[in-house]
C-alpha cells in the first residue's frame, strides 16, 4: 500500500482550516489503497495556536464570538459537501454550558446557564483557545479509517529538501520527520531585539542594582510576566491599541481590581496591588471602540464604488496607459474607499436608501471622515493636561458614536466599510500590486490609522479606560511626537514630549512595548525561518526598495526560494505571508465566505493534482509523537 506523509508546520487556526481542506480532497480521492500520515508540529495545544486555553479570562477577543468559527463556514446557498461544518464559537459556548454572569464567563456546575451568551457577547481568548482544541479533537476524529492524523508538541527547527523533493524536518524534541508535502502556517512570532530594543535591556540590566522596579519588556505575551512588576512601580506602556489592552488588563483586573456598573456608569474599583500606569504612543490618539452591531451575522456593507473590480479596472487603466500594472494607493484608491465611506455616511445620516448614480461626498462628509482619520487635525497644544482632556474628550465622544451601533452611527457606519470592503483593499495591495513608495506609505501610516478606527476594542473597553482613568489608575504619559530618553542618575525610563508651553517629562520604572512584532524573515527570532532562508527554499518579499515584509509567495502560496522560482511541494499561508498578501490573521467568519478557506483547498488542489501527475509517495518512518 501506498503512503502520502504530509506535514504541517504550525497547529493553529489556520491548520484546522488546512486540516478541513486536506480530509475534504481525501475523501474524494478515487485512490482508496492510498494511505495518509498528517503530521502536525506545535509547541502550543493543538487548534489554538496562540489562544492559550489557560490564560486569564480578563483577556478578550476583539471580534464578536458569533462571527468566529473553527469550522467551514459554509456560506448562504453553498454547497458544503465534505467539508466539516460545526458549530461557531459562541453555538459552542453555550453547547458547553458556558453562562454570562455579567460579563464574567464561565462554566455552570449543572451545565444549565443562568444567561446564554448573546450573539453580541465578546468572549475571553482563554475560551477561544478551548473551542479550537476541542474543533481541532472533533475534526481529527472526523477522518476515515486510511487516514493517520499524528500531533508532536515541539517546534520545527529546519527543513532541509533532497533532490527528490522531499523534506526532513528537525524537532525540538530531537526527533525528525520525513514528508512528501508541506504546509507552513507558523502564526504571530518574534523578532530579535532591533538596536534601540537594546540599549533599552542594556540600560534595565545596568541599573537593577539602583532602582529594583526598573524592568524593560520588549512585549507583553505572555501577561504572566508582568507579574513581576511591583504595585509600587510606575508603568509605562507605549501603544494604545488592542495588545496595550492585554496589558492594562493583566496589570488592573489581573491585580484584583473590578468594574462595577454605578447608576449606569463603569467605575473601576482598584485592589490596590496596581501598579501607576502611563499610556503614550507615536500619534497619541486612541483606538476608536467598535459600534454595537446591528448588521447580523453576515451582514456587510454592499460596496457600490470601492470593490475588487473597480480597483481591476483601475490597474487594466493604468497598464494600458503607462505599461505599469502598480497603483498608487493615495491617489488612485484611497478616493474610492473615500467616497465609499461618505456614501454609507449619507445613507445612515439619512436613514433612507439613497441613489448611486452621481453620488459625490459632500464637504461636510470629506470633513467629517478626516476628523475621524486625524481627530486633532494640525492642532498644536500646549500641555499634557491640555492634550489629556482632548483624549478623554476623543474617547467620550466617541463612546457615543459606538453606542448608537455600526447602523445607527454615520461615523461607525462609515469606519466599518474598511471591515466590509477589506476585498478591495487587497485587490489593490496584494502581490506587488502599489509601486514601492505607495506601499511603503500604505503600511507604514495607512494601515495603523484604519486599525485605530476600525479595527479597535470592543465598546465596552473604551468605558473602562476612562474608568480607569477616574480612578487615578492610568493616565497620560506622553503627546505626540514623543522621545524616550534614559535617566542614568535616578535609574528611570523617561518619556518627554515638547508641548508648546509647558513641556512634559513623565518617569516610569517599568517600560512594556505593547505591540505585536511584524514577521520580518530576516529579524525573526525563530530558527525555523533562519533554516528556511539559509536552505534556499523561501525569500524576503521584495517590491522594488521597500521590503513590505513576510515571504515571497505566489499566488497560489508557494514560496520563492532564493533562485526566483517556486519551491514545490511547500505551501504557505497566513501570517508568514503579510506583505505578499493583506490581513492574514483573521479567524473564518461564520456565515461567509472565506479567504482562509480559499487559500487552503487552492493548496490542497495543488497537492493532490502533484499526487496525480506525479509517483506515489513512498512510506517514510515517522518520530515517535511526543506530548
Amino acid at each position: 500500500m501506498d503512503q502520502v506523509n504530509i506535514c504541517l508546520i504550525g497547529g493553529g487556526p489556520r491548520a484546522l482550516v488546512t486540516l478541513n481542506a486536506l480530509r475534504r480532497h481525501i475523501l474524494e480521492f478515487d485512490n482508496p489503497d492510498v494511505q495518509f500520515v498528517i503530521a502536525i508540529v506545535d509547541p502550543n495545544t493543538h487548534g489554538s495556536g496562540c489562544h492559550d486555553p489557560n490564560q486569564p479570562y480578563h483577556l478578550y477577543t476583539n471580534t464578536l464570538a458569533s462571527q468566529l468559527t473553527a469550522f467551514y463556514p459554509a456560506p448562504a446557498g453553498e454547497e458544503a459537501t465534505n467539508w466539516l461544518t460545526g458549530p461557531s464559537f459562541t453555538e459552542w459556548a453555550r453547547m458547553t454550558g458556558i453562562e454570562n454572569m455579567s460579563g464574567q464567563f464561565d462554566q455552570s456546575l449543572d451545565g444549565t446557564p443562568l444567561k446564554l451568551v448573546s450573539e453580541l457577547d465578546y468572549l475571553p481568548r482563554s475560551l477561544l483557545g478551548q473551542y479550537l482544541a476541542w474543533a481541532f479533537r472533533r475534526l481529527r476524529a472526523s477522518f476515515p479509517d486510511r487516514v493517520t492524523v499524528r500531533p508532536y508538541h515541539a517546534m520545527a527547527l529546519e527543513v532541509e529538501q533532497d533532490g527528490d523533493a522531499r523534506f526532513t524536518v528537525q524537532l525540538s524534541n530531537g526527533g525528525s520527520l520525513t514528508a512528501d508535502y508541506l504546509f507552513v502556517s507558523t502564526g504571530h512570532s518574534t523578532n530579535q531585539p532591533s538596536p534601540f530594543a537594546q540599549v533599552l535591556q542594556s540600560f534595565a540590566e545596568a541599573g537593577a542594582s539602583h532602582n529594583p522596579d526598573l524592568l524593560f519588556l520588549p512585549q507583553c505575551y505572555p501577561t504572566t510576566r508582568l507579574e513581576r512588576i511591583s504595585p509600587d512601580a510606575r508603568v509605562a506602556i507605549q501603544g494604545l491599541g488592542l495588545t496595550a489592552w492585554d496589558a492594562i488588563a493583566e496589570l488592573t483586573e489581573g491585580r484584583g481590581g473590578r468594574y462595577d456598573n454605578h447608576g449606569g456608569k463603569v467605575v473601576y474599583r482598584p485592589s490596590g496591588s496596581e501598579p501607576s500606569i502611563a499610556l503614550f504612543s507615536r500619534k497619541g490618539l486612541p483606538f476608536a471602540a467598535r459600534g454595537i452591531n446591528q448588521k447580523g451575522l453576515t451582514g456587510r456593507h454592499q460596496a457600490r464604488f470601492f470593490t475588487p473590480q473597480a480597483v481591476e479596472a483601475i490597474r487594466a487603466e493604468k497598464l494600458a496607459r503607462t505599461g505599469n500594472r502598480q497603483l498608487d494607493f493615495e491617489t488612485e484608491i484611497l478616493p474610492l474607499l473615500l467616497r465609499e465611506m461618505a456614501f454609507a455616511y449619507r445613507q445612515t445620516r439619512l436613514g433612507r436608501p439613497i441613489e448611486t448614480r452621481g453620488f459625490a461626498p459632500t464637504a461636510e462628509e470629506m470633513a467629517a471622515l478626516q476628523r475621524e482619520f486625524e481627530p486633532f487635525g494640525e492642532h498644536v497644544f500646549g500641555s499634557l493636561d491640555e492634550f489629556r482632556n482632548a483624549f478623554l474628550h476623543r474617547v467620550r465622544a466617541d463612546l457615543a458614536e459606538a453606542e448608537k451601533g455600526n447602523l445607527g452611527s454615520p461615523i461607525k457606519s462609515a469606519t466599518d466599510v474598511i471591515r466590509d470592503c477589506r476585498a478591495a483593499i487587497c485587490a489593490a495591495v496584494e502581490y506587488r500590486g502599489l509601486t514601492p513608495d505607495s506601499e511603503r506609505w500604505f503600511r507604514q501610516e495607512l494601515v495603523p490609522t484604519m486599525n485605530r478606527i476600525s479595527f479597535g476594542p470592543p465598546l465596552f473597553r473604551n468605558h473602562q479606560l476612562l474608568a480607569l482613568f477616574h480612578a487615578g489608575v492610568v493616565d497620560l504619559a506622553a503627546g505626540p511626537a514623543n522621545k524616550v530618553k534614559l535617566d542614568k542618575t535616578h535609574w528611570r525610563y523617561v518619556i518627554e514630549t515638547d508641548f508648546a508651553r509647558t513641556p512634559s517629562r513623565v518617569e516610569a520604572d517599568v517600560l512594556i512595548i505593547a505591540r505585536l512584532d511584524p514577521f520580518v524573515p530576516e529579524a525573526d527570532a525563530n530558527p525555523l525561518t533562519a533554516a528556511l532562508l539559509q536552505n534556499g527554499l523561501v525569500r524576503p518579499l521584495q517590491n522594488g526598495s521597500f521590503r513590505p515584509g513576510g515571504y515571497d509567495v505566489t499566488p497560489d502560496f508557494q514560496p520563492v526560494g532564493r533562485d526566483g522560482s517556486p519551491t514545490r511541494n511547500i505551501w504557505i499561508m497566513g501570517y508568514p505571508t503579510e506583505g505578499a498578501t493583506f490581513y492574514t490573521h483573521a479567524i473564518p467568519r461564520a456565515g461567509l465566505a472565506s479567504p482562509q478557506y480559499a487559500a487552503a483547498n487552492t493548496c490542497v488542489s495543488q497537492m493532490f493534482a502533484d499526487l496525480a501527475a506525479y509517483r506515489p509517495a513512498r512510506p517514510a518512518p515517522l518520530v515517535q509523537m511526543t506530548t
